[in-house]
């Protein structure tokens, strides 16, 4: 049954797979892998940072201009006005944060050019960088910060980083560029996580000048950051062109136009015929033609993304779901090397924990179990289901963009070690109403977990406390070991504790079963492109678009 399946996933599946949501003459260009290195899981961020060297960079005169072929685009360019993080790829062009990333992936110091930590923990202090003007010519100072994160706070939107403000109790600008945020605990993961480009720095005098501040900079952005708004057709295109008085690196390219190309094969298209230069989320059976496309290069970027199996353990179809041996079985029982090779091209990374490599909390120790379905039919037998056991799952291939053949490799899998699990396709409606009832009736179910600007504490929580808003779980035992985590002081030693929580739920208790990560997958035209740093370990689209240098 093995080598049959082998080769139907080679030769049936294969072709059809869709990529994950959360996008003339000369020689071929080789592939560019981009794969960031991995911190250490115990060291704990810094809670200072220098400033970047003060000397001013030079100056460049942008020209020319480069089409950008993408998934969407927004209604809208307000950072605040927003509730999923792909959003972001609009407005992260006009507006920046406190904090950067670098193509290296690193965090860098942006309109702040330092932070330090009160001995406690329970204070941070940001030193604002002076002379950042917005667009309009306002001066940007501590007043601003203070709006920006006052209206992020009681925004009618439903804002994706709500909660995290509420880790901020309270906000105070010392002078006009020295800002001290007080906080209810120790959040190793501020400068890291959400007051990077994410949480992006908004204009107070000119924001209050609109008719309505709620919602008229959707369609009237102003930022500090590298672009200027130019021009936006809702779900169209929008345009924006460099600003020349950057206090960073001034782009070389003059002119961005985004535009909406919802299907793949329309995108990756119209890069060959030089309408695009620049495309998304190329699909995994494409990988192999885009390669050989002359004049394009195609970037494979580790990403944040972790795509998750979810037992049920608080109301499943099946109490066998809360036998932990039959959880570890179904890891044991699929061959992950073999999907990510024969459906996703290798577009993929075998996972072994919930926080993808790169990201604070990820526990590279966490040894991903190994394809061994005799080791899965006798975890199987031990746990009472020699003969075989029924199972009912669930997923969506809207919001999670989850692919029908990644679940149809899955239940073939299991199949072989006598497993007969009945996936059930629903609608990302019928999927998210499911949630507040723990998937009642449902022994798994299929999501993606992005881990974007949080601290690493509230993946634990999300998706394994009993209170937990995508929790399948009601273990008080599971719960008792992440209740205190968040009570310790010491950072480094809070990180570790995380670290080893995750060995245990993930690698021991099988709470989840991590499988991929994707990989962002982006092209270029290289005869229009010189050179196109990607983010590392981090992008979710093509940011830094201002380290592009154009032919």
């Amino acid at each position: 049954m093995r080598k049959s399946y082998r080769k139907m996933l080679g030769l049936a599946l294969a072709p059809t797979l869709a990529v994950l949501v959360a996008c003339g003459g000369g020689a071929a260009a080789p592939t560019a892998t981009r794969l960031a290195p991995q911190p250490s899981p115990t060291t704990a961020p810094r809670a200072t940072a220098a400033a970047t060297p003060t000397s001013a960079p030079a100056r460049v005169v942008p020209t020319g201009q480069l089409n950008v072929g993408m998934r969407g685009t927004g209604v809208g360019l307000d950072p605040h006005f927003q509730a999923q993080c792909h959003y972001a790829t609009w407005y992260t062009r006009i507006f920046e944060g406190l904090t950067n990333r670098a193509p290296s992936g690193k965090i860098e110091p942006a309109l702040a050019t330092s932070w330090d930590f009160a001995p406690d923990g329970k204070s941070v202090t940001w030193k604002l960088r002076k002379g950042v003007k917005f667009h309009n010519g306002d001066d940007f100072t501590a007043s601003d910060v203070l709006w920006t994160i006052e209206r992020g706070r009681t925004h009618p939107s439903p804002y994706l980083y709500r909660t995290q403000l509420d880790r901020v109790s309270k906000t105070t600008a010392v002078d006009d560029y020295t800002v001290r945020m007080d906080l209810g605990a120790y959040f190793f993961e501020l400068p890291d996580g959400w007051m990077d480009v994410f949480f992006g720095m908004v204009p107070e005098k000119y924001t209050k000048s609109l008719a309505n501040p709620w919602n008229d900079l959707q369609r009237q952005p102003v930022g500090t950051g590298p672009y200027k708004f130019v021009e936006l057709k809702t779900n169209d295109y929008f345009t924006i062109e460099a600003n020349e008085s950057y206090w960073g690196m001034v782009s070389k390219v003059k002119t961005f136009k985004t535009v909406s190309v919802p299907d793949a094969t329309t995108r990756v298209t119209m890069l060959k015929t030089g309408q695009m230069d620049i495309v998304e989320y190329v699909p995994p059976q494409m990988l192999d033609d885009v390669k050989k496309m002359p004049n394009v290069t195609l970037e494979l970027i580790k990403a944040l993304d972790t795509l998750i199996l979810m037992p049920v353990t608080a109301q499943p179809a099946n109490l066998a779901m809360k036998d932990k041996r039959v959880r570890q079985a179904l890891w044991y029982a699929q061959d992950v090397d073999t999907m990510v090779d024969k459906l996703w091209r290798g577009s993929a990374i075998k996972a072994n924990d919930l926080i993808a490599p790169g990201f604070v909390g990820h526990n590279d120790k966490i040894t991903p179990h190994p394809y061994d379905p005799a080791k899965a039919k006798k975890l199987l037998a031990e746990a009472g289901f020699a003969g075989g056991l029924k199972l009912r799952g669930a997923y969506s291939s809207g919001t999670t963009a989850i692919t029908d053949e990644w679940m149809e490799a899955t239940r073939l899998y299991w199949a072989d070690v006598g497993i007969d699990m009945k996936w059930e396709k629903l609608e990302g409606a019928a999927m998210s109403e499911l949630t507040p009832r723990k998937y009642q009736g449902y022994d798994m179910y299929v999501s993606n977990s992005r881990n974007i600007g949080y601290d690493p504490i509230r993946d634990l929580t999300f998706w394994i406390h009993s209170k937990g808003g995508q929790s399948s779980h009601a273990n008080p035992e599971w719960d008792k070991m992440i209740d205190p985590i968040s009570l310790i002081p010491d950072p480094a030693a809070r990180l570790k504790a995380i670290v080893d929580a995750y060995a245990v739920l993930v690698g021991e208790e099988v709470s989840v079963l991590p499988v991929f990560h994707p990989l962002y997958t982006v092209a270029y035209r290289n005869d229009k492109i010189k050179e196109f740093p990607m983010t590392q370990g981090w992008s979710v689209y093509p940011r830094n678009l201002n380290y592009i240098v154009p032919r």
